[in-house]
């Protein structure tokens, strides 16, 4: 029932305008008869609709035809009648996609009594106008999705309280596969052609051969075929665009046989996005499949990283839960990136530290696995081999409580004689793979860097930018703490790290996203964790997993030393040697630090398993649903709404 209702709704949203507006729902070709079409000398084309009231268009179609070999730029000039006097003009623009041959814009808008189409050099006509009700399959699926998880969010209210990553699975696979599928099968993410390159190349072990067509090789190099300012702005156009990649791209047979590198650190990010590639190919997948397969592996190592992770958090669970539902990380989880690997194994890096020094190994395999991708990352091994090896855990310290007052009170912080030459060989393994981390990924570049840096970054060098460092390194450390205060916000809190989704919200085009819900949301639950500590009935007693005080100031010390790292590799490798800012820093690379930071500002004991009859609990289960309403809103309007309505 909430599925059938939930589709319901979101049909009508997107169809309210054609069935207010619209007096036949048809699709209906603009003739001599119903206006005056004038092709200008210049390529555009003026439309004089005869009806004196105008006429209401809900989408415009178009054929469009380029010889470059370009995206065509699209402007659409529409004039409307305004209470049968006032004229009003609006200009719509659209960028369509080399492999799409009819353009769609949505205009919903009554009165129109003139157009005016331009799209520079290419060739434009057969101008209809759209008026039917939208069955998008995309806009059934995300409605079932949706009203799925809300069934559930209704009907298993306490379960979720009690777990958090319960909650956290149903709102990331439901939202996640609507993102998903309503995502365009070409470039969208960041830098997502790159790491295509390597999980191809993963994938065509053993024999590294690849046969690409050009097109197809397009498709992972940037090229104007793959640009991601010209995206599908309707079903019509999607599926226009993926039945065209899945005709034209060959990955087996084609007459291109790039060599792309295979870099060693990166392989565990993309294992299972490559095995899925390899299980795609045997059954000759078409391209887009391919593409679709790729980013559904990584969504779901995502999701299971992220559950695992909350699920054996013994403090903070609904901290990490907020983080791995930022529309960012899922976004990221939705496109061929190892960011969210990243983000996963860090996370379930956090849970093995605060559980107690007899999982520091599990803890230091995955920080491990999280920095191979970026060392910059490194200096949480060294956050969690402190905290881990002081905390004895909540277990053990529960089942010797008179143990625990002798050697240091709550968790056995202090280890005792007998265990001191255990704990200084753990603390030797998690120094030396920091060190061993810092010698193979960092250092190298310090002594002996490349006479390049990243070419988007402009005439950088990153010999000429040590140099630099090293000759006058109090300038540079003014240099970096001004840029770190100067963007403080936007690397913790604002929209860079929540809500921006590569490059479809990215705040160029002025819309940020949501974000200021997730402003609000860490706020509330950090502000929620002391309410919950003085109302709950056992704040006083043993077992207490998370950080004290000192704990706390050595992660955030961690923390500013990964951060330092970050603002410095970019410095190096983005930056002009010697200027005052520092180029290509994003939110996103802060997001495997955000929990730690969080966790921090947090009452000494949260209240991770809230009763629902005390309050604090139905604030929660508030919270929860916050979190889902804004996601929603973000897949809908940012992915559904966009590409396949």
């Amino acid at each position: 029932m909430g599925t059938a209702v939930s589709v319901l709704f979101f049909w009508l949203l997107a169809n309210f305008s054609v069935i207010s507006g619209a007096q036949e729902k048809t699709c209906t070709v603009i003739t001599g008869e119903m206006a005056d079409i004038i092709e200008n000398q210049d390529g555009s084309t003026d439309i004089y609709f005869h009806d004196e009231e105008g006429v209401f268009i809900g989408q415009l179609v178009f054929t469009v035809e380029t010889e470059t070999g370009q995206p065509a730029q699209i402007e659409a000039e529409v004039t409307t009648l305004l209470n049968n006097s006032e004229a009003r003009t609006e200009i719509y623009t659209d960028r369509n996609p080399v492999y799409v041959g009819t353009e769609y814009i949505k205009i919903n808008s009554g009165n129109v009594i003139l157009l005016h189409i331009s799209a520079g050099n290419a060739k434009t006509g057969g101008f209809a106008i759209d008026n039917t009700l939208t069955f998008s399959p995309y806009l059934i699926f995300f409605g079932i999705l949706a009203g799925a998880a809300f069934m559930l969010l209704v009907l298993c209210r306490m379960a979720f309280l009690l777990r958090p990553e319960a909650a956290f699975l149903v709102i990331a696979v439901s939202l996640g596969l609507s993102m998903l599928s309503g995502l365009p099968r070409t470039k969208v993410g960041y830098d997502e052609e790159t790491h295509l390159q390597g999980v191809f190349a993963l994938a065509a072990i053993p024999s590294f051969e690849l046969h690409f067509s050009p097109e197809a090789l397009h498709q992972v190099t940037v090229t104007a075929y793959n640009d991601p300012e010209a995206l599908p702005g309707s079903e019509e156009e999607m599926l226009e665009l993926n039945g065209r990649l899945a005709a034209v791209c060959d990955y087996k047979a084609g007459s291109s046989t790039p060599v792309f590198t295979i870099i060693p650190n990166r392989v565990p990010a993309y294992i299972t996005m490559a095995a899925a590639l390899k299980a795609a190919k045997l059954f000759s997948a078409d391209w887009d499949t391919c593409i679709f397969i790729i980013r559904l592996a990584d969504l779901l190592t995502y999701i299971a990283l992220m559950y695992w992770a909350i699920r054996l958090l013994p403090a903070g669970k609904e901290l990490l839960m907020l983080i791995g539902l930022f529309p960012e990380n899922i976004f990221m989880a939705c496109t061929c990136s190892y960011d969210p690997f990243i983000i996963g194994c860090m996370s379930l890096g956090y849970a093995f530290m605060l559980k107690g020094r007899k999982y520091l190994l599990p803890m230091l395999a995955f920080f491990i696995l999280a920095c191979l991708p970026k060392a910059v990352y490194a200096p949480v091994i060294l956050m969690g081999a402190v905290i881990c090896l002081r905390n004895r855990g909540v277990t053990e310290a529960a089942d010797r409580p008179e143990e625990n007052k002798k050697e240091g009170g709550i968790g056995g912080r202090h280890a005792g004689a007998s265990a001191r030459k255990k704990i200084y060989l753990l603390s030797a393994v998690c120094v030396l793979a920091f060190v061993l981390l810092a010698a193979i990924f960092i250092l190298p570049t310090v002594i002996s860097p490349d006479d390049s840096g990243d070419i988007r970054g402009g005439a950088v060098s990153m010999s000429a930018q040590i140099a630099f460092i090293l000759r006058d390194p109090l300038n540079y450390a003014r240099i970096l703490i001004t840029n770190m205060l100067l963007n403080f916000r936007q690397c913790w809190i604002g929209p860079d790290c929540t809500t921006f989704m590569g490059h479809i919200v990215n705040g160029y085009m002025g819309f940020k996203g949501f974000y200021q819900a997730y402003i609000i949301i860490p706020a509330a639950l950090i502000a929620l964790s002391y309410m919950a500590r003085r109302n709950s009935k056992d704040a006083s007693e043993g077992g207490n997993a998370c950080p004290d005080m000192w704990d706390r100031l050595w992660m955030l010390l961690m923390v500013a030393a990964a951060s330092v790292l970050v603002w410095t590799s970019m410095y190096i490798a983005f930056t002009v040697p010697g200027s005052e800012t520092i180029a290509g820093v994003q939110g996103r690379y802060f997001i495997p630090l955000l929990f730690p930071v969080y966790l921090s500002l947090c009452a000494k004991k949260p209240a991770d398993h809230p009763r629902l009859e005390t309050g604090i609990g139905v604030c929660y289960y508030i919270l929860i649903w916050t979190e889902f309403a804004v996601l929603a809103a973000t897949v809908w309007s940012c992915v559904i709404a966009r590409y396949c309505l």
